[in-house]
């Protein structure tokens, strides 16, 4: 599975579980661009890289309460 494809598997939760087929009719558009797309590669980092951090704290946070 590739870097993109995941993003937007993830991003349909983050759209309210909406499929990538609907995607060309989002209502919000992307803050980097304006256009009224599917968000630009630029914001789906963000996200992404976003969602990790948060990711590997709770784990931290797990660790630490296990221990």
């Amino acid at each position: 599975m590739e870097v993109g494809e995941r993003a937007l598997s993830r991003l349909s939760s983050a759209t309210g579980g909406r499929t990538k087929k609907r995607y060309r009719h989002t209502r919000g558009a992307c803050r980097c661009c304006q256009k009224k797309r599917r968000r630009c590669w630029g914001e789906l980092k963000t996200i992404l890289v976003k969602e990790s951090y948060l990711e590997t704290e709770g784990r931290a946070k797990e660790k630490q309460a296990n221990a």
